[in-house]
C-alpha cells in the first residue's frame, strides 16, 4: 500500500472530538521534569500526594522501595552463592537442578525484581522531580549498604573454585 505524499501532515490531533478522559486516560501527563504533585497518581489512582506532608511520605516510601530493590539484588546474589556451594550443584541432571528449592526461590525473586524495577521505572516516568530524586537517593543508599556485602559474597564463592571440579 503506497501512502499519498500529499497528505496534510498537520492533522487534527484531538482525534475528531473524542474525549479520552471517558476511557480513564489523562492526556495532561507532562513529558518533561516538573514539580507539580497535587493529585498526580504515583503508581495507582489511590496513591496521590495532595499536600506537602503526603509528598514527603510518598518520597520516603519511594526511597524505601528503591532500597528494597537494591536489597533484592543482594538476596539473589546470596542465594546464588549458596547454590554454588552445594555439593551436587552442576553435577545433577537438568531436571533435578530445575526443581531445587533454592532455584525456585531464585526464580520467584527474579520475577519480583522485574516487578519492582518496572514500578520504579513507571514512577520515574511521571517526570516528577521529587519522585525521581527519591528513586536516585534510595538506589544510592541501597548500593552503599549492599554492595560491600555483595563484594564479600563474590569473593567467598570465587575462591571456592569450580563447583564441578573442586
Amino acid at each position: 500500500m503506497v501512502m499519498d505524499m500529499d497528505m496534510d501532515m498537520d492533522m487534527d490531533m484531538d482525534h475528531h472530538g473524542h474525549n479520552h478522559s471517558d476511557h480513564g486516560m489523562s492526556m495532561d501527563m507532562s513529558m518533561t521534569f516538573h514539580l507539580k504533585y497535587k493529585g498526580e497518581a504515583i503508581l495507582f489512582d489511590g496513591w496521590k500526594a495532595n499536600n506537602v506532608q503526603e509528598l514527603i511520605y510518598a518520597c520516603i516510601a519511594i526511597i524505601v522501595f528503591s532500597i528494597f530493590y537494591e536489597g533484592l539484588k543482594y538476596v539473589r546474589e546470596w542465594i546464588h552463592s549458596k547454590q554454588l556451594r552445594e555439593e551436587n550443584f552442576g553435577n545433577d541432571n537438568y531436571m533435578n537442578q530445575l526443581f531445587r528449592v533454592r532455584h525456585i526461590v531464585q526464580t520467584v525473586l527474579h520475577g519480583l525484581q522485574y516487578i519492582v524495577s518496572y514500578f520504579l521505572m513507571l514512577i520515574a516516568m511521571t517526570y516528577q522531580v521529587y519522585y525521581f530524586l527519591s528513586i536516585v537517593i534510595g538506589c544510592t543508599i541501597g548500593y552503599l549498604v549492599f554492595t560491600p556485602l555483595q563484594a564479600k559474597l563474590k569473593a567467598s564463592y570465587q575462591n571456592f573454585g569450580d563447583p564441578c571440579c573442586g
